[in-house]
């Protein structure tokens, strides 16, 4: 996933997190949109990284991510073409 920090972001991968000097918005820009979405004001996450999900939040690995409600419909969309359900 990546997280808003200021003008900056952090992207946590696997092993580590990584500060970038760019704000998710340019991130968000350049990131394949089949691949990544944004789910709230601060953060984008890979899809194929998100373990549960529920009306307000979702899980990618152990970290938990808000589902911001500006981004709530556009999320149960995509989820819906892709044919996965809610765990709540």
């Amino acid at each position: 996933y990546i997280q808003a920090y200021g003008i900056y972001s952090k992207i946590a991968g696997r092993q580590k997190v990584v500060a970038v000097n760019d704000t998710i918005s340019n991130l968000e820009n350049v990131l394949p949109r089949q691949q990544f979405l944004r789910v709230h004001k601060s953060y984008i996450v890979n899809l194929s990284k998100i373990t549960t999900y529920s009306y307000r939040s979702i899980s990618v690995g152990s970290q938990q991510i808000p589902l911001g409600a500006a981004y709530r419909e556009h999320f149960q969309g995509f989820l819906g073409l892709l044919g996965k359900k809610s765990d709540a």
